[in-house]
């Protein structure tokens, strides 16, 4: 499966995901250069059968005041380009006979820019189980539009950035909660760090939102925009889940709670987001202090 985009996406293949990386592709000067991946998806197809393609997609760096030159991609993003091929025929292609409809989660901000970069906001209201899955029915959907001229003048070239995943395996714990008000509470995070956070067991009357405002600053609500948000459907529970944009988190200030509802430290996780790099060797020497500075290169080369 070869995906090209402007903007981020998330593929899947009969509800299952075609790759563990996020965020992808990796960034490049979109008015020049569009990148893709390219995913082996054969353990995924039924053989004989009926099968789905999903695309999730997000329009992320495109609307970055850099990225406007010659091409207005804030208005077009998000932009994608995929077929499956099988022995070098394409047999799938992306086409108007393609549906889409807009997503429950949106970005929520404003576009990014140098003075903030906004957040994501899952509306549960709109969420659709087995949106990407065989016998879904999309007779609701709208046809994707396609737009056959913006790839002139354009470069599309293989994504050859290390992916950018998930640290599974060093999940960031929310520190301590405390309570502001009636509504809002704060969460402290045991150490600053880039990429997402998740809050389970959210309750709340049907239709009302929670806002998430992150900071990496004791006493500042928000830093550079970055903001969240979730509205609850009709069951008034949910959880939040970050998907097509990351912070350097915190703090993380919580309104909008219904009257005295709190949170458990265990229903706040983080996690680190850093580009999938495979370690081949290690330092250290009798100087802590250099020892330190080869560390921090370290975690600076994982981080985004």
């Amino acid at each position: 499966l070869y995906v090209a985009s402007v903007g981020y996406v998330e593929v899947s293949i009969n509800g299952q995901r075609a790759t563990e990386a996020v965020l992808t592709p990796s960034i490049s000067y979109l008015p020049k250069r569009v990148l893709y991946n390219v995913y082996d998806v054969s353990s995924l197809l039924r053989s004989g059968d009926d099968n789905a393609i999903g695309i999730w997609a997000a329009a992320a760096w495109a609307t970055y005041p850099d990225m406007q030159h010659l091409k207005n991609l804030a208005k077009t993003a998000p932009l994608v380009l995929a077929e499956i091929r099988v022995d070098g025929e394409a047999i799938v292609a992306t086409s108007a006979s393609w549906k889409c409809r807009g997503s429950f989660v949106l970005h929520v901000g404003g576009p990014w820019g140098p003075g903030g970069f906004g957040g994501d906001a899952i509306d549960d209201r709109l969420a659709i189980k087995g949106w990407d899955s065989v016998g879904l029915d999309d007779s609701s959907w709208s046809a994707a539009t396609t737009y056959d001229t913006y790839l002139s003048g354009l470069v599309l070239s293989a994504d050859l950035v290390q992916p950018t995943v998930r640290l599974m395996a060093s999940k960031v714990l929310c520190k301590s909660i405390q309570r502001l008000n009636a509504t809002s509470i704060l969460l402290t995070m045991q150490e600053v760090y880039t990429g997402w956070f998740e809050v389970e067991n959210l309750i709340g009357p049907p239709n009302t939102t929670v806002r998430f405002h992150v900071s990496t600053t004791a006493g500042v609500t928000m830093e550079f925009g970055m903001m969240n948000a979730f509205t609850f459907g009709p069951r008034g529970n949910g959880m939040f889940s970050m998907r097509f944009s990351y912070h350097e988190i915190e703090f993380i200030t919580v309104t909008g709670l219904a009257p005295n509802v709190s949170l458990r430290a265990g229903d706040v996780t983080g996690y680190r987001l850093h580009n999938n790099l495979t370690r081949t060797g290690r330092f250290a020497c009798s100087s802590t202090l250099i020892t330190k500075m080869y560390d921090t290169t370290v975690n600076n080369y994982l981080g985004l």
